[in-house]
């Protein structure tokens, strides 16, 4: 009984461990879009290569001076509910802003990081 007591809990460890080994970190391209489209998720800050998903409850999503090319550009949460471990505006540039109608919810399960340069609505 030890031994499989012993077992799944290095079973669990090992898959939660491992859960949090695969965060990424995710930055936002290529001026106004939806959240869910995943040709506005970057690996890198104004890079090229990009995420073949939206980000998850164990990324970091960064919004940053790369982030707009122009006044005013938005971000649409098309979704009800989005997801992230840490967000990030610290950086941003061009007043932009994060819209999403009141009956959708931002899970943030870390930091959460505005700017007065910003504006979330």
């Amino acid at each position: 009984m030890k031994i499989i007591f012993k077992t799944l809990l290095l079973s669990v460890t090992f898959l939660l461990l491992s859960q949090f080994a695969q965060a990424a970190d995710y930055f936002w391209v290529g001026g106004s879009g939806d959240w869910s489209d995943i040709s506005h998720w970057a690996t890198a800050s104004g890079g090229a290569t990009r995420h073949n998903v939206v980000p998850t409850p164990n990324d970091r999503v960064f919004f940053d001076a790369n982030s707009f090319t122009a006044a005013g550009q938005k971000v649409n949460v098309n979704n009800q509910s989005i997801f992230c471990l840490d967000m990030s505006w610290e950086a941003v540039t061009n007043n932009p802003t994060i819209s999403a109608p009141a009956s959708y919810v931002l899970n943030v399960y870390g930091s959460l990081k505005l700017s007065p340069n910003m504006t979330f609505s």
